[in-house]
């Protein structure tokens, strides 16, 4: 995601310089533009997303628009908990404090204690 976000400035530098763009860091609002809406946009293809994250996350070819959790969750799917965030706070300190918060509310990520 840095390398994503390094590039674009790069590219984008003398828009972000004349304020007609924002520059982007490793958040959430990056991952947005670099990984959900082009896994979530019907007809953005294998090339959409960087090297082979498709497919190592295990992502669906996206059939209409629609969120992330409705392109791996179709069904739906029943939750315990349910986190808000902001999308502005660096996406390696929110996985840390995700982490953090699963290890004392379950014991462990990814499971009940």
């Amino acid at each position: 995601l840095q390398e994503r976000c390094e590039a674009y400035n790069s590219a984008e530098r003398a828009r972000i310089d004349a304020g007609e763009s924002i520059a982007l860091y490793e958040n959430l609002y990056a991952l947005d533009r670099f990984v959900v809406r082009p896994a979530t946009t019907p007809g953005s293809g294998e090339d959409a997303l960087a090297g082979d994250l498709r497919e190592r996350a295990a992502l669906p070819l996206a059939s209409r628009f629609c969120s992330y959790s409705e392109l791996v969750n179709p069904r739906g799917v029943a939750i315990d908990y349910f986190v808000s965030h902001w999308w502005g706070h660096p996406f390696p300190d929110t996985m840390e404090a995700l982490g953090n918060w699963a290890r004392h509310a379950c014991g462990r990520p990814g499971g009940a204690g």
